[in-house]
């Protein structure tokens, strides 16, 4: 069922934690679509102090990731420009920055088609100024068809794009494969990585780990359908048969690539830990190969049910929200209850800060809390 009650959600998810309010945890939603009643395609309609107020009663940070058509670039320029007025004045220090979701996808998946298009030079620089103004990460595909045939654009140039964004402050975000190519997609995720790791200026961040990507295993059972062959197909992944030498062959040859430079200090990488995009077993094997501090929360939720002018529809079996032709958009779990998947997956108090909160502090720059909270199931 959609949950829309900040108060009742965050009641019922701190009751499933052994939770300590003086002891200071706060946990980073490193990646949402939707915080209040808010369009998140309709920058010039958001009003940042209810998200700041959301955020502090929920007792939670977050990024908010904001769809951007191209005829909206200029409401999102002052969108930004109220954001950091705001953090000027000492205001939205539960909002810890501003991410876009695009424009430059080869997959849109659940983004809107409007926010899906081919930046100009110009624009690109647009965008890139706005990390001034608190703009954290942009997520763009590593293999979205740039280049025409006698182009000369830089901005056809994947390395220029990459480039042009880390000198204003902002990180490409690697998110939104093709599935028809993974070679090719792996390439160029290393081909990014490589140019982080040349300039000297990573890590850089993830989108969601595993959704919209080629893999060699199922990831999510989200119907009752699905949920049936659940138990075989986990056994056909072979979890507990997954390390750090066979990543290429177990996971497929892009995760692979994301999680290697996870290792090389290059990329930090955002999973979501809902239970419906990943499966938590998937999570939890997850965790341990790839250490969680390499990893981050996400939960790409809606709160609003509304995007884009379009009203999501929740079904019964999964928390997720879809679109009208059947497409995943988002989903409805709060950063609490996504904690409380942590403590349900038998992971540690240590792995539980780094996820849900330290990893992302180390790439924001956020000084560390002092004191870890105490959990239990």
């Amino acid at each position: 069922m959609l949950q829309t009650g900040v108060s009742s959600a965050r009641s019922r998810d701190r009751d499933a934690l052994a939770y300590n309010p003086n002891q200071r945890f706060t946990p980073v939603d490193f990646h949402c679509h939707g915080i209040g009643k808010f369009d998140f395609m309709k920058p010039h309609e958001i009003v940042l102090q209810k998200i700041q107020d959301d955020l502090e009663d929920s007792g939670s940070s977050a990024i908010v990731t904001l769809y951007v058509a191209r005829e909206e670039l200029d409401h999102f320029e002052a969108f930004c420009a109220r954001f950091a007025d705001g953090r000027r004045r000492g205001r939205f220090s539960r909002i810890l920055g501003i991410a876009t979701e695009g424009p430059l996808f080869s997959s849109s998946g659940g983004t809107p088609k409007r926010a899906r298009w081919r930046p100009s030079r110009a624009e690109w620089r647009r965008i890139a100024n706005l990390g001034r103004d608190g703009l954290v990460y942009s997520v763009l595909s590593p293999d979205a068809a740039l280049a025409d045939d006698g182009e000369t654009d830089p901005a056809r140039s994947l390395g220029w794009i990459v480039e042009c964004l880390m000198d204003g402050g902002v990180m490409p975000a690697l998110g939104h494969f093709s599935k028809d190519d993974p070679d090719h997609s792996a390439a160029k995720v290393r081909e990014i990585l490589s140019c982080v790791g040349r300039l000297g200026r990573g890590p850089i961040v993830t989108d969601h780990l595993f959704n919209d990507m080629p893999l060699n295993f199922r990831h999510a059972w989200r119907t009752p359908a699905e949920f049936e062959r659940r138990a075989t197909e986990l056994a056909d992944a072979d979890l507990d048969g997954w390390s750090r030498d066979n990543l290429e062959t177990k996971l497929g040859l892009v995760p692979a690539a994301i999680i290697h430079g996870a290792f090389d200090g290059l990329v930090k990488i955002c999973m979501n830990f809902d239970g419906a995009h990943v499966d938590l077993a998937v999570c939890a094997r997850t965790v341990e190969v790839v250490g969680s501090e390499h990893l981050m929360l996400m939960t790409d939720r809606i709160q609003s049910a509304v995007l884009g002018g379009q009203q999501l529809r929740p079904i019964h079996s999964n928390s997720l929200l879809y679109q009208e032709d059947g497409i995943v958009a988002g989903g409805t779990t709060s950063v609490w209850q996504e904690v409380g998947n942590l403590v349900s997956m038998g992971l540690s108090t240590r792995q539980i800060t780094d996820i849900a909160c330290m990893t992302a502090q180390g790439v924001l720059g956020v000084e560390a809390r002092a004191t870890a909270p105490v959990l239990q199931a």
